[in-house]
């Protein structure tokens, strides 16, 4: 809009000189050291104007060359920091890979305004430091850690964090730890802080810490419910396997909220622990009303493992539940253990038999063993335990999860009682038993015979 407007006003006055011009054409004198010029009014209207615009011009360059330096220092600066930025970018894209010497290197590039090493941001400090440990420079990123702490509040939480995710990386929780609760006396309200100090407590299985961060943080309702499920799974295993006594386990279950106790996942890890006390406390009414809720496999094979004075009662309930599955390989397996338990052999070899056309697994076959030793049949005996370890084994290589019964492993004591199993006339059958990979026996069941 504005051109078009000059333009205008221009050509305007243009005419309007023209016409004055036409009606009083003029001229203009000039008088110089004797000399006289004449000029015509139009060509010294045409001459003032040229001035005019030679005089902006002149301005115009002066300008230019007083600013050119300023000018010059704010192209340099603005190509810095694009070449400063494409460096960062690609020190980020290569820390995110864990290519190490290049992060290092375009940090190295990419640091502000070509600052001094004591200088250099707190970012660029805390991604160097990372890089430096990765390739085993501790004294380096202690040095740049440090740097960053002195950077104020600020730069002692994020050094401290960083520190402590290397701590962590490093295999050394117990050290991440201690730097992230150093850092939270100082600020005990930093929710990220405990975040962090969770995920340590959660990868060392600190169960009880795991509880108390739980109940620190802001979380929802069932994020803290998951949180604590998992802590207490986590207790009841631990005593169960590292160590405990069946009455302190009974009374953690006891102390559990009745919401808790009703988990499936909870309910089967306090079963294996009562299994391994080879006790059943409370567990055997909280399976059967857990079963006669909703019927679990799992849990119907750890009820039928229980070593529980009153097999009886606990072999009926198993009946009532093979009316409504009758094709359920886990408990047909349990009442087969029961039947066994109660020296009903008949019925305990129909159930197994069955189990083991539907389901062939470790625990069957090592039931099945110890039924043809109850039966004096060796040859069965030794087959059975056999086929248990090779499908144990075969587990153990593969993903299929773990035993389904969790007592202790018999070890050498299985392929001991394959081997005095074996008629001495087969030779061939005991070499096929001592060929088997060294570690752990298929997780067995208990029986009169054991």
């Amino acid at each position: 809009m504005r051109w078009p407007v000059l333009s205008l006003l221009i050509l305007l006055a243009a005419i309007a000189l023209g016409l004055v011009v036409q009606w009083s054409p003029g001229r203009v004198s000039f008088f110089f050291s004797g000399w006289v010029v004449d000029i015509g009014m139009p060509l010294f209207v045409l001459i003032l104007v040229a001035l005019f615009f030679a005089l902006r011009e002149c301005f115009s360059l002066w300008d230019a060359l007083r600013s050119a330096p300023e000018r010059i220092r704010r192209s340099v600066a603005a190509m810095r920091g694009r070449r400063e930025r494409v460096s960062l970018q690609g020190a980020l894209r290569a820390l995110l890979e864990g290519d190490w010497p290049e992060a290092e290197r375009r940090l190295h590039r990419s640091r502000i305004g070509g600052a001094g090493r004591d200088k250099w941001p707190l970012p660029y400090c805390l991604g160097l430091a990372v890089a430096a440990r990765r390739q085993g420079k501790d004294s380096e990123s202690e040095r740049l850690l440090r740097q960053a702490e002195a950077g104020g509040t600020e730069g002692r939480r994020a050094a401290a964090i960083v520190r402590a995710r290397l701590y962590a990386d490093a295999g050394r929780t117990a050290a991440a730890i201690e730097c992230l609760e150093r850092l939270r006396s100082v600020s005990p309200k930093d929710r990220r802080i405990g975040q962090l100090l969770l995920e340590l407590y959660l990868k060392g299985e600190d169960w009880q810490s795991v509880l108390s961060q739980a109940a620190d943080l802001p979380l929802s309702s069932r994020e803290r419910f998951q949180l604590r499920l998992q802590a207490y799974r986590g207790l009841i295993r631990a005593l169960g396997e590292k160590g405990g006594d069946a009455q302190a386990l009974e009374s953690l279950w006891q102390g559990l909220p009745a919401a808790l106790r009703r988990d499936t996942g909870l309910l089967k890890e306090y079963a294996r622990a009562c299994l391994r006390f080879s006790t059943a406390g409370n567990c055997e009414p909280a399976l059967r009303k857990a079963l006669k809720k909703r019927y679990v496999p799992e849990l119907a094979l750890l009820y039928g493992a229980l070593p529980e004075a009153h097999s009886e009662r606990q072999l009926r309930f198993l009946q009532g539940l093979l009316q409504r599955h009758p094709r359920d390989a886990q408990l047909l397996l349990a009442a087969g253990l029961l039947s066994m338990r109660l020296e009903m052999q008949g019925k305990a070899e129909g159930y197994l038999e069955r189990s083991a056309e539907l389901s062939s697994t470790p625990e069957v076959h090592y039931a099945l063993a110890k039924l043809r030793e109850l039966q004096h049949d060796r040859v069965e005996a030794a087959e059975h335990y056999r086929k248990g370890m090779e499908l144990f084994f075969s587990r153990r290589r593969g993903s299929a999860g773990p035993p389904l019964l969790p007592f202790p492993p018999p070890g050498l004591r299985m392929r001991e009682a394959a081997a005095e199993a074996l008629p001495a006339q087969q030779p061939e059958a005991r070499e096929s038993q001592e060929e088997g990979d060294e570690g752990a026996a298929p997780a067995g069941v208990k029986s009169p015979a054991t």
